[in-house]
């Protein structure tokens, strides 16, 4: 989500909450706002705060250290998701096109569900 508004135009709360209902959070007058229905049911969320990235010394984030936006993306999502990433991260050079994103974080979610189904 890229949220573009002028300085105290609350990008920082609006994705605050974003999160919140990301990870399951339905407050009782969500449907003023957006049908409830259009929510999946549970999803992953990331957060980065992109000025505390190292692509030299690194950052360590649940075991793996990382490197890039990418790298951060795939520890905060799990270890299936850092694999996918791995060498984007070392290499310091973006995994796929932007346009392949979504193909990308959807192959990434198969893999994590499947992994979760494996390991329960």
């Amino acid at each position: 989500m890229r949220s573009e508004t002028s300085f105290g135009g609350g990008k920082t709360h609006s994705l605050i909450a974003v999160y919140h209902l990301a990870k399951g959070a339905r407050p009782a007058s969500l449907s003023e706002l957006i049908d409830p229905a259009l929510l999946p049911r549970a999803c992953s969320a990331a957060a980065i705060v992109a000025d505390t990235l190292d692509p030299v010394n690194g950052l360590e984030t649940n075991g793996f250290v990382t490197h890039t936006l990418w790298g951060e993306l795939g520890a905060q999502l799990g270890p299936s998701a850092y694999e996918e990433l791995r060498r984007s991260d070392e290499t310091r050079a973006g995994p796929v096109a932007l346009s392949s994103l979504p193909l990308l974080l959807h192959r990434i979610a198969v893999n994590s569900s499947l992994q979760s189904k494996i390991l329960s």
